[in-house]
């Protein structure tokens, strides 16, 4: 069954951004969230992948509020119910 939950939220952005790039790594994820993540990071666009990675490293970096605003312009990302609104 494909992962059919998606989010205009940017923190959702950001988590799936992060899962797919790396950053982070939670053992809880399930597999279809894991995989949702990675079939949206695959159908992103060049730029809207330099995006992605813009935000997770500002994030990593420690500036949550510039990577939730770039975040902001990536289109929907999968969601996670064990995920809180804040990554």
């Amino acid at each position: 069954m494909a992962y059919q939950e998606y989010s205009n939220d940017a923190a959702y952005k950001l988590r799936a951004g992060l899962t797919v790039i790396g950053k982070i790594t939670d053992p809880d994820l399930s597999p279809d969230y894991i995989d949702a993540c990675r079939r949206w990071y695959a159908g992103l666009s060049p730029p809207n992948r330099l995006l992605a990675f813009i935000a997770t490293n500002a994030f990593t970096l420690g500036n949550d509020k510039r990577a939730l605003q770039v975040a902001k312009m990536l289109p929907a990302a999968p969601c996670s119910h064990d995920f809180p609104q804040d990554p």
